[in-house]
């Protein structure tokens, strides 16, 4: 349930120095997550729009 984006944002929290994909790393998680990479936007709001919960 819920928002996948936030899943895909939490998945590559780049604060987190132990998820260092490569492009093809990322690209080959997209493929089997079945969605598109996120936006730059995406990737900046999701983070706080759930903080606010």
């Amino acid at each position: 349930m819920g928002d996948p984006r936030y899943d895909l944002v939490l998945a590559f929290d780049l604060d987190q120095e132990e998820v260092a994909l490569t492009a093809e790393e990322r690209a080959a998680f997209y493929a089997g997550y079945g969605r598109d990479p996120l936006s730059k936007w995406e990737q900046q709001h999701f983070p706080d729009l759930y903080e606010l919960y």
